[in-house]
């Protein structure tokens, strides 16, 4: 019987088995290889998480809103961040370290968490400036653009922060908005539906008592829904009202009145009531106002300037003490400055009429 050799006279099928081991050595090598790769790659990582990478440091840095107070210390920061030293860095939750800074601290705007390898953190956090202060009985709050209210129970105001009336307080917290937020105003809204449905069923269920007290909560919760309204459109009305004094480099104001969303009125350097109309044009206004003020008029002059009408491209002072321009007590000598630097004075005796101030 014939014999199938190969070149070096070894059978052909003891070849192909010494093949198919040596295949399995270097699959089993191969597997060992990478079961050590692995072994290493997960010593790696224990290690990097246990013994390397571990926060030493923790550093904070408070920014001011323009030239205002940093408010709070470094320190204060850091130990409110809720950090520990030796926690690995990258097991920070950073998300977790901006929320408990933002729910610690009422006038942080910004919250930025930054890692250092190999083991420091670093927390740069930015402040809201004050925008304005409302009263609230004997008491101040201030509040931000868009609304936010910073603190309650302050008994005098920041320098250079204007005092704003028109606009609801209530009993709102440090940390909140003046209005609802969309969810709180839909709970509202949904609970007088079930109220305005229960009162209109069957008089039988409820007594005569309890009747009433649903019809005061279904009025109560329609008056704070209106008066969320009227607070939301007055912050517009105040955040238009500040875009454009930055636009248009127009400070010094003491204090704002939008009780009226029709005539707001400002007063200038607690010498100067001016009377806007509503928020439209304002840049424009505002830049015919500044001129007028710097420019045409004498640098101690008091009284009411109405520039409701500024399509007219022309602003009527008249000249007053401020008290009495407030209270609408009189109106005194006047001029019209117009746009053109023409300056129209009354003849003797005459008065240039003016929208009354309420």
């Amino acid at each position: 019987m014939a014999r199938t050799v190969n070149k070096a006279g070894q059978p052909a099928h003891r070849t192909k088995r010494g093949a198919r081991r040596k295949q399995r050595r270097r699959g089993s090598y191969a597997l060992v290889y990478i079961c050590i790769a692995v072994l290493i790659v997960a010593s790696g990582i224990a290690l990097s998480l246990t013994v390397f990478f571990q926060i030493e440091t923790v550093a904070a840095e408070v920014f001011p809103a323009g030239d205002g107070d940093t408010k709070y210390s470094s320190e204060e920061i850091v130990e409110a961040s809720g950090i520990i030293p030796n926690e690995n860095i990258f097991l920070l939750d950073t998300g977790a370290v901006r929320d408990k800074l933002f729910g610690s601290f009422t006038y942080i705007e910004t919250v930025r968490v930054r890692r250092r390898l190999p083991g420091e953190v670093q927390i740069d956090v930015t402040l809201y400036a004050p925008a304005a202060a409302l009263a609230a009985g004997d008491e101040y709050l201030l509040i931000t653009r868009g609304g936010k209210v910073l603190e309650r129970g302050m008994v005098f105001i920041p320098e250079g922060v204007p005092l704003v009336r028109g606009v609801y307080a209530g009993d709102v917290k440090p940390g909140e908005r003046l209005k609802m937020n969309h969810e709180e105003e839909s709970r509202a809204q949904r609970r007088v539906k079930q109220l305005e449905e229960i009162l209109s069923g069957p008089d039988d269920k409820h007594t005569g008592a309890e009747r009433v007290q649903l019809l005061e909560e279904q009025q109560g919760l329609e008056r704070d829904i209106q008066r969320s309204k009227s607070v939301s459109e007055a912050v517009i009305m105040l955040d238009y009202l500040f875009d454009a004094m930055d636009e248009t480099g127009f400070t010094e104001i003491t204090n704002v009145d939008v009780t009226d969303p029709f005539n707001m009125k400002i007063i200038f350097e607690n010498r100067l009531l001016l009377y806007l109309g509503t928020e439209s044009d304002l840049p424009a206004k505002l830049t015919f106002l500044k001129e007028v003020i710097e420019n045409r008029i004498e640098p101690d002059a008091e009284g009411l300037i109405n520039a409701t009408n500024i399509d007219k491209r022309s602003v009527v002072l008249s000249y007053m003490p401020i008290e009495e321009a407030i209270e609408g007590r009189q109106i005194g000598r006047s001029r019209r400055f117009s746009d053109s630097r023409v300056l129209d004075e009354p003849e003797d005796g005459e008065d240039v009429p003016f929208l009354n101030p309420e």
